[in-house]
């Protein structure tokens, strides 16, 4: 876990979560083997009536979705519920990965990639360096 993560969940639960919550929110997964709640901040895109979050795959909070399992998400400090599920599909990460820069610039910035016209990486060794060590996660069915 990175240092600064204490902070950031500190951040998504105080009044100031304004300041980061556009875009990172509290996902809460149940671990598989342990049963212990996991709380992690993530980025995340909403995409129609889902959410994706990309992660690294040396991360480990996300391998207790590849079933699909009941997660809570904080988005703006309002808890809500939602059906999670992991891939690490080359492919599907890839084509979600893509879809997330094309819909947000502060991403692409962040990341160092850009897009031409089209809304393809203008440097597609560097999008597959980027996106090579990435997992997806879907969240579907998100309730109050």
């Amino acid at each position: 876990m990175h240092w600064y993560n204490p902070y950031v969940k500190w951040l998504l639960r105080s009044p100031f979560h304004k300041l980061i919550s556009g875009s990172v929110m509290l996902l809460e997964v149940r671990g598989v083997k342990s049963g212990k709640v996991i709380p992690v901040p993530v980025n995340f895109m909403r995409m129609d009536d889902e959410i994706l979050i990309v992660s690294r795959k040396e991360r480990t909070w996300w391998r207790n979705l590849r079933q699909q399992a009941k997660v809570t998400l904080f988005i703006e400090r309002t808890p809500k519920t939602g059906l999670a599920m992991a891939t690490e599909d080359e492919k599907t990460v890839r084509e979600n990965f893509l879809a997330m820069l094309q819909a947000n610039q502060t991403y692409r910035n962040a990341l160092g990639i850009h897009l031409d016209a089209q809304g393809q990486p203008t440097d597609p060794a560097k999008f597959e360096e980027t996106a090579e060590p990435l997992v997806l996660v879907r969240i579907t069915q998100i309730a109050d």
